[in-house]
């Protein structure tokens, strides 16, 4: 990728991340366009945008010009397959994206979003297969942990599911999605004090995460509505 492109890339993806103005992305977006419009990663980036701004369609159509650059790039077809898993097409998602595996398994973004994209189809124990297999290769990762541990609960492994959440706050920090998942599990297991809990320190650790602040309201909320309810 042209250097300058893959720097305006990130700085777009740092004022997304930041919450900052979303026309210095958008508009650092353009510019990597135009530097090298038939990048992949610069076709993800434009589809991106154009979903965020409520047009799913064009950023799809995006997508499929890429793809069509080099209809055999496992890179391009995972770009689609991710895209959409995540407005609507599930199925079509999932195909593009085991495609896109089988033809290089040694990507493990692509499968990643493989994983990703099954969990969210509700074939929870396929996701856990295929992010097991990313675990062996990055052990480390926190996040990867954390969403191991919340696809154990899901599969009824409670334990296992704890005992991962916990490797996954003691590693390293964590994005604040690790606090929201386990906060998300512990309100569903009834255990409310400590669902509470992971939601303070996740927001001692990320003061300004949206994620958290937006759970934490509602939480304070469903909590204030019980109370009125036992008054009443």
């Amino acid at each position: 990728m042209n250097p300058l492109a893959r720097f305006l890339l990130r700085y777009a993806d740092a004022a997304q991340r930041a919450k900052g103005d979303p026309r210095a992305g958008a508009r650092a977006v353009r510019m990597a366009a135009r530097l090298a419009p038939r990048d992949p990663e610069v076709a993800r980036a434009r589809a991106e945008r154009e979903r965020e701004a409520g047009r799913a369609a064009e950023g799809e159509r995006i997508l499929r010009d890429s793809l069509a650059l080099a209809p055999e790039a496992p890179a391009r077809r995972a770009a689609l397959g991710s895209y959409l898993s995540r407005v609507g097409k599930t199925n079509e998602g999932i195909e593009l994206l085991e495609r896109a595996h089988a033809a290089d398994p040694n990507i493990l973004e692509s499968r990643l979003e493989l994983a990703l994209a099954l969990a969210s189809a509700g074939r929870h124990a396929q996701a856990e297969s295929h992010l097991s297999a990313i675990l062996e290769q990055r052990p480390r990762d926190p996040d990867l942990r954390g969403y191991r541990a919340y696809l154990y609960h899901r599969l009824g492994r409670r334990a296992e599911s704890e005992s991962e959440f916990a490797r996954a706050l003691a590693d390293a920090i964590p994005s604040d999605r690790v606090y929201a998942w386990r906060a998300i599990l512990l309100a569903e297991n009834g255990k409310k004090n400590e669902a509470a809990e992971s939601l303070r320190a996740g927001l001692a650790a990320f003061p300004n995460s949206t994620r958290l602040l937006g759970d934490y309201a509602r939480f304070l909320a469903e909590q204030g509505a019980r109370r009125r309810r036992r008054i009443c």
